[in-house]
């Protein structure tokens, strides 16, 4: 299953594109993708016994600082996350959304977070139970939309394929859905037009 890979738009492809206009795939494949793409730490192969025990290992840990009031357990908590990237988005999405940056961000894993700028809390949170179901909805919706794109464009080799993405944001399924059929399906857009409609708020 393919994992979370942030690029430009045209980086399976290699075609310059903005968003609503043409791909075109056979124009060279960039070196990012490939590189992102075969990074072993981005990818998520996990058994079902294995979320299981996430999901039990999530549900027992205590809230950090629990015996303490929840004044001072907020004050305690802001003091030691003050220098986390992914932990500033969390909190800035209470009550909103979290940002298309955050949210690439949590779905790259504790291996490929920037080093420049990520700390051992970053990556203590990108091994969470809540960011590993983050990366395998990204795996499960690529992979699912993949199979379902798949039947058509076998059929009809000068077919287009259009991705819309709703509320804009960084379009990662879409993305990965890309990436994902250039792999299993070489050549699958020598002859084919790509449309990525990414949808701004409003």
């Amino acid at each position: 299953m393919l994992s979370p890979c942030f690029t430009k738009p045209h980086a399976c492809t290699g075609a310059k594109q903005k968003a609503g206009s043409r791909l075109r795939p056979d124009e060279g494949r960039s070196r990012t993708a490939r590189h992102r793409h075969n990074a072993p730490g981005l990818s998520l192969n996990i058994r079902d016994a294995e979320q299981s025990a996430l999901v039990q290992k999530f549900l027992r840990e205590p809230i950090p600082f629990h015996f303490l009031p929840r004044r001072l357990r907020a004050v305690l908590l802001q003091f030691f996350l003050r220098n986390s990237m992914l932990a500033e988005g969390i909190r800035r999405s209470q009550d909103t959304f979290m940002t298309g940056m955050h949210t690439y961000l949590l779905k790259l894993g504790p291996d490929m977070l920037p080093t420049a700028y990520a700390n051992p809390i970053d990556r203590r949170i990108a091994v969470s139970l809540p960011a590993v179901a983050v990366r395998l909805r990204v795996q499960d919706v690529a992979g699912l939309m993949a199979e379902t794109a798949i039947a058509s464009l076998s059929s009809s080799p000068s077919r287009s394929l259009t991705f819309l993405n709703i509320a804009g944001g960084p379009a990662i399924d879409s993305l990965n859905t890309l990436i994902l059929l250039c792999k299993n399906h070489p050549g699958i857009f020598a002859e084919r037009e790509i449309f990525l409609d990414i949808s701004r708020p409003g």
